[in-house]
């Protein structure tokens, strides 16, 4: 409460020097709120909060009642935040938000911006690519399609040759290329010698070789659009993703050591644009490759950079979503206020508006972090009963398993000669990888074993009485994993064990639950128990004292 008090002096302090901030972004007008925003935006500086100011306040004063050219101006001005809450905060409802408002003016006014489209078909075609959709593909197709005939109506080529690109990329994944023909007939009436148009007809070309399985053909096509592309800035999503089409090329060739190769242009490229999205598909592909060709630590390395970034595009996606509301609410307030203040002229009383307003933001704030830390302490509370409930799943199947052992085990015969003559019946492979699994699986439950931190696949082998390649095949088969896995996996759970077990372990630290379990970095052990439980080792060991003391 200490330090809601002193935000609150702070804030009433300085709430003079805000509030002459945002009024004097509300007192411009919107066509040079809407020049700022756009020189901002149009430099890559997506995550400028003046550029969100500005467009906000557009799309704010929007009425219907409001000229012609105002709102031509809040459509652009939508099509903008577009620009932000996709590429940068990938806030996928707040851009259908603004779009449905863009279609809504350009239906009232009667003039239509092919970007309303491709807008639309860029946002169905990345959630049908991470959600492996093909009716929103579908979608995505008809939205471009639309998008080309606003653009030819418009007598836009620009617009034409993005809508075109993305609708010949788009019917070749749905192996719809043919339905696209008469687009592509009147797209050729142009007869452009622009360079988006003479990629798109080499693109098209290059769709139909690999429709053919004809993919040294597609390669040379495609090395013939990296030449007309060059090494410019303007086109860097397009040369990455000439690059991409070329890996594929090489990869359905067989020719996987090319593709590898390859992959470094597009993964530098997406490293320089610092995109997300560009960079979870290099390292996917980049995974794929790996494991086609049996490079396991490659692959695992690829496959681990891939799974943090998702999880951190999954927390940024979230945040961002808090920050944005917070946002939304606090430029709301600020505004109505200004709209009173300018019938006042006292000092005095605009520090205390305007602190009260800032008090009223820091409410809300805390607020929403309550809010936010008590479903985040529901959802971790949750885990953890699941993780428990699965142990105790885990520890009567063991049980079970070693009584349907000792029940099955047959009475030893007295061998006679005609039994020691009789030929037996020779064991399935089947059979031989359930014992061998069988007994792995005893070794595993062992905890004093597994938990030695020089545990190997090798010593694993030897207590199963078999070969290092059979354990590893197995382990391969039936957990779909690498051994190093298979058993951070088993020590994980020993390690919830012994956190719950506060009788014997309540006193003992992360480093040294890690370290009984064999894990010699505390990293190591921290990113494998996060992966396996959803929690990390604090959160779980508090929650294990925190159900015991209940």
């Amino acid at each position: 409460m200490l330090v809601v008090l002193v935000w609150l002096l702070t804030c009433t302090a300085s709430g003079a020097n805000t509030q002459g901030v945002y009024k004097q972004f509300l007192a411009k007008p919107s066509s040079e709120l809407y020049s700022t925003a756009k020189r901002i935006i149009d430099q890559g500086r997506l995550s400028s909060d003046t550029a969100l100011v500005c467009l906000t306040i557009i799309y704010n004063r929007y009425m219907p009642q409001l000229p012609p050219e105002e709102q031509q101006r809040t459509q652009e001005a939508c099509l903008r935040l577009w620009t932000i809450y996709f590429y940068g905060f990938y806030d996928y409802p707040k851009c259908f938000e603004y779009l449905s408002k863009a279609r809504e003016i350009a239906k009232a006014t009667g003039k239509y911006d092919p970007l309303i489209y491709l807008n639309l078909g860029a946002m169905y075609q990345t959630i049908a690519e991470e959600s492996s959709n093909a009716d929103l593909n579908r979608k995505a197709l008809g939205y471009y399609s639309q998008a080309f005939h606003t653009s030819y109506d418009n007598h836009d080529p620009h617009h034409a040759d993005m809508a075109i690109t993305n609708l010949l990329y788009v019917s070749h994944l749905l192996r719809m290329l043919p339905t696209v023909e008469p687009i592509l007939k009147q797209y050729r009436h142009w007869q452009s010698s622009g360079l988006l148009y003479r990629y798109n007809l080499l693109l098209y070309d290059a769709l139909r070789l690999l429709e053919k399985n004809d993919f040294n053909g597609a390669i040379a096509i495609y090395n013939k659009q990296l030449t007309l592309l060059g090494p410019t800035k303007e086109y860097r999503r397009l040369l990455y993703f000439t690059y991409i089409n070329k890996v594929y090329a090489y990869r359905d060739l067989g020719l996987t050591d090319k593709a590898l190769e390859c992959m470094a242009e597009p993964e530098a490229i997406a490293l320089s644009m610092n995109q997300k999205d560009l960079k979870l598909e290099v390292y996917t592909i980049f995974s794929d490759l790996y494991k086609a060709k049996g490079a396991q630590r490659q692959y695992n390395i690829y496959r681990e950079k891939y799974i943090l970034l998702k999880d951190t595009l999954t927390n940024y996606r979230q945040l961002a979503s808090v920050s944005e509301m917070e946002f939304q609410s606090q430029l709301k307030e600020v505004g109505n206020e200004m709209q009173r203040l300018t019938h006042k002229h006292e000092v005095q009383q605009n520090i205390i508006i305007v602190g009260c307003i800032v008090s009223v933001v820091i409410l809300l704030l805390l607020f929403v972090v309550f809010r936010q830390n008590r479903r985040l302490r529901q959802s971790n509370q949750q885990l953890y009963r699941q993780n428990v409930s699965l142990l105790k799943a885990e520890e009567q199947q063991r049980l079970m398993r070693q009584r349907t052992t000792v029940a099955e085990q047959p009475a030893q015969p007295q061998a006679t000669d005609a039994t020691e003559k009789k030929p037996g019946k020779a064991a399935t492979h089947n059979d031989i990888d359930t014992e061998l699994l069988e007994r792995i699986r005893n070794v595993m439950e062992n905890d004093d074993e597994i938990c030695q931190s020089g545990f190997s696949v090798e010593r694993l082998a030897s207590l199963t009485d078999s070969k290092y390649k059979n354990v590893s095949q197995v382990i391969h088969e039936k957990f779909d994993c690498n051994f190093n896995t298979f058993l951070n996996e088993y020590r994980i759970k020993v390690a919830c064990k012994r956190m719950n077990d506060l009788e014997h372990y309540g006193n003992y630290t992360i480093e040294a639950i890690s370290s009984s379990v064999g894990f010699r970095s505390r990293t190591s052990f921290v990113t494998s128990f996060k992966r396996v439980t959803g929690l990390t080792p604090s959160e779980y060991q508090q929650l294990a004292r925190k159900e015991k003391t209940k």
